[in-house]
């Protein structure tokens, strides 16, 4: 079934190990620093004006500039070690603004505070965390954590319920479904409801399993001889549902040791996994043999998802012609469907909308003079042609493709669509526009040092493409890491990203695990030998194991894993080529892993306009 409904539903399909930033104690003791939590209104300095821009620029450069531009010394946050401050991002665009609005609007836009400390007249003023509004916000964000879950349990309790039912239907009963559900007709239709109900009462681990939305793995040497004659009778069922499902002739299903079979569960429900379980499936099953594999994919019978697909395959099987095609009308039906689906599931912690009553003085028409489609230049070409003063924070976003923005538009239609596409929030305080992402609690959890990212641009500006150990060191951020730091980088994006999404990241996370003489074992001919490996490095190792089959494993002296690194062409075009090769007592055996990482040639890549900085003046 899987391979079908991928080639039906693989672009329908959505889109924290190191995700410091929480906190978990408030570190602000009484005198600690002998600070002041907000700066003196009697310090007259903070009354010069100034006018200043700043495009995606981290903190630490704007206080820097702002600094040299007033005299006024302003840090960024407790030591250059504080990147969760100084590497946090902001576009700035200011005209005849007082330092003192400035601030104010920093410390709102950015959910940080100031600290004041030193001499009267020589005031040193810091940019640190609002520690107290952030244990606030972690506070809700752990109870909406716990309400998505516990959603989430309930729709899988109510999905295998209508699976359960299948065992005992009667005749009525499943001719009712084909109206009704065509998704579960199918499926008692086939006998596969009965067959998956008898395996799920026989071996309970697994029902468990999906029932808790977890990983499991167990030999089928481990279940009672019951257990394994149901899941025989499971397996030929998946086999038949997969034959008439493709309407083609697939091998017979050729079972020699019932003994020897593994069972693996919601291998894809790993979080960080690039194409990880969709919101409209309830679990997978995949059973590998001595030949072979056949899977299953659990939609939620109760979803809109499962109920277009139902309708599909019940279209696809009454078709005689193997030539027939499924209609567009279907596809984009079941895509509206997974939509549907995917709004429904629990989403990160938002801010809420902030609604504006029409105002006249935002009624001039502009014209942005930009042909870019990134937030940080839009706002920037806003701010310009508003003669308006703006701060907004930047935690990366993907480009727009406004159109309308070419045109002449009312100002305050301007705010509400640049808003609306980038899931902002727009403020007025004083003379200054604020901009804040909504999902700003949930992107900066996401953060990771600024210097670890440019350590790969540079590797990319430099070579064309990002090395080895770099795509290691990405293949162990998390999703949210991932997506934020590289996928939105548009210096990585193109090499990095491309290696993540259609790469081996099993590979990249043992690459990662091992010492300097460790790598150079796997680059050299030789390859690195398994039994160098520690117990944590083997554990990483067993996809590999599985793809040569642990009888070989048990009859070899030596194992080894070799990487070949090579340039050429690839789909992309040019790229360097690494392939993973394991080896038997010297031999080359089972398949072979194979890298591209795409290389950008010199003259291919874009100029970065996310960074750009305009002198102050006071």
């Amino acid at each position: 079934m899987r391979t079908w409904l991928l080639l039906v539903l693989i672009f329908i399909s959505p889109a924290m190990t190191l995700a410091i930033g929480k906190v978990t104690v408030d570190p602000n003791l009484p005198g600690a620093a002998q600070e002041s939590d907000e700066p003196d209104k009697a310090d007259s300095r903070l009354s010069q004006k100034i006018t200043y821009s700043a495009s995606a620029c981290t903190a630490a450069s704007i206080l820097d500039d702002l600094t040299a531009a007033t005299g006024i010394t302003f840090k960024a946050g407790i030591g250059n070690t504080h990147w969760q401050v100084r590497d946090r991002k902001m576009t700035i665009s200011v005209t005849d603004v007082p330092i003192r609005q400035l601030m104010d609007s920093i410390a709102r836009v950015m959910k940080f505070k100031w600290r004041r400390s030193g001499e009267e007249g020589k005031w040193i003023y810091r940019l640190d965390l609002n520690y107290k509004y952030l244990l606030n916000k972690e506070a809700k964000h752990d109870l909406s954590d716990q309400q998505i879950e516990e959603a989430k349990a309930k729709k899988r309790a109510d999905g295998l319920a209508e699976y359960e039912k299948l065992m005992n239907l009667t005749e009525e009963e499943k001719n009712d479904l084909q109206k009704t559900n065509p998704y579960l007709y199918l499926i008692a239709d086939t006998g596969l409801g009965k067959s998956l109900g008898k395996f799920f009462e026989e071996a309970p681990a697994v029902f468990d399993a999906i029932a808790n939305g977890r990983m499991l793995e167990l030999e089928s040497s481990s279940l009672s001889a019951t257990a394994q004659s149901s899941l025989m009778a499971l397996m030929r069922d998946m086999h038949s549902f997969d034959q008439i499902m493709l309407r083609n002739d697939r091998p017979e299903l050729d079972i020699l040791r019932p003994s020897k079979i593994t069972i693996e569960i919601n291998n894809s429900l790993d979080p960080d996994s690039p194409f990880s379980m969709p919101t409209y499936q309830l679990g997978e099953i995949r059973v590998r043999y001595y030949h072979g594999q056949i899977d299953l994919d659990l939609l939620d019978p109760l979803s809109k998802t499962a109920l277009a697909t139902g309708s599909m395959l019940l279209d696809a099987r009454e078709q005689q012609d193997d030539s027939y095609e499924i209609p567009e009308d279907q596809l984009m039906e079941i895509w509206g469907a997974s939509a549907t689906d995917r709004k429904d599931e629990g989403k990160p912690i938002c801010e809420p909308l902030i609604e504006h009553p029409d105002n006249p003085d935002f009624h001039e028409k502009i014209t942005l003079d930009t042909e870019s489609r990134k937030l940080p230049d839009l706002q920037l070409a806003f701010a310009k042609a508003a003669k308006l003063s703006i701060v907004s924070d930047y935690y990366g976003a993907r480009d727009s493709l406004l159109g309308v923005l070419r045109e002449e538009t009312q100002i305050g239609w301007v705010l509400d669509l640049l808003c609306d596409t980038f899931n902002y929030n727009w403020d007025k305080q004083g003379d200054i526009i604020e901009f804040q992402d909504r999902y700003w609690y949930t992107k900066r959890l996401n953060l990771i040092q600024e210097s670890r990212i440019e350590a790969w641009r540079e590797d990319v500006r430099k070579n064309g493409s990002i090395g080895l150990d770099g795509l290691a060191q990405i293949s162990l951020l998390t999703k949210g890491q991932y997506e934020q730091n590289v996928e939105n980088d548009e210096e990585l994006s193109r090499t990095a990203a491309h290696a993540r999404d259609f790469g081996n990241p099993e590979i990249l996370k043992l690459y990662a695990s091992l010492r300097q003489d460790q790598r150079t074992a796997m680059l050299s001919s030789e390859g690195l030998d398994f039994s160098t490996l520690s117990e944590e490095q083997y554990a990483l190792m067993k996809p590999l194991r599985k793809s040569i089959g642990n009888e070989i494993l048990e009859a070899a002296n030596i194992v080894s894993i070799a990487c070949k690194k090579e340039r050429g062409e690839w789909t992309t075009g040019d790229a360097i080529i690494y392939t993973f090769t394991p080896k038997v007592d010297g031999v080359p055996t089972g398949p072979e892993w194979v890298l591209p990482v795409p290389v950008i040639k010199k003259d291919d890549k874009k100029q970065d306009k996310g960074i750009q900085k305009q002198k102050p003046k006071n």
